[in-house]
């Protein structure tokens, strides 16, 4: 007998974790409805073997049931992680505050793998710079692998998550 392996938890912070279900949510009962409605004007128009808007609703109903698949599949396994209220240590929700060794300072907020937006400094916790991040204080220095070399960093401040 084979035995089933058991699905890796996704970490989310709890903000995370509810934009992940109003997504489920919108994509289920608002965008399913509108490409069953493209789709179902485009059969009204006959011939659907030349009917570009309808080959493109059926991809889009492909893809959109995929995220949904995807979606329940993170929800199902998702582990909120819990609210880091402590600034001793750096954990998933916390805001940090960096000071590099050309003296610019950087500000990320450290999130699960599946809300990490680096353009908008939602990093990772298992990234190269979540990683190196984790459970270290104020004062401390971390150096980060980056594709352009190792770069140098002081923590200068850690908040409370506030999404």
């Amino acid at each position: 007998m084979i035995k089933k392996k058991e699905k890796q938890k996704v970490k989310l912070t709890k903000h995370g974790l509810e934009k992940l279900k109003k997504e489920l949510d919108y994509r289920r009962n608002v965008r399913r409805k509108e490409i069953n409605e493209v789709i179902r004007s485009a059969v009204e128009e006959g011939d659907l073997s030349e009917n570009d808007e309808y080959s493109l609703a059926l991809e889009d109903s492909y893809a959109n049931n995929a995220k949904i698949e995807e979606l329940m599949d993170i929800i199902k396994n998702a582990e909120v992680v819990k609210d880091c209220n402590s600034t001793k240590a750096i954990c998933i929700g916390h805001k940090v505050t960096l000071n590099a060794e050309n003296g610019d300072k950087m500000e990320v907020h450290l999130v699960g793998d599946t809300e990490a937006n680096p353009l908008k400094k939602r990093i990772s916790s298992t990234s190269p710079m979540g990683s190196a991040l984790m459970g270290k204080s104020v004062k401390d220095k971390v150096e980060i692998d980056s594709p352009s070399g190792k770069k140098k960093y002081t923590i200068v401040k850690i908040d409370t998550p506030s999404n």
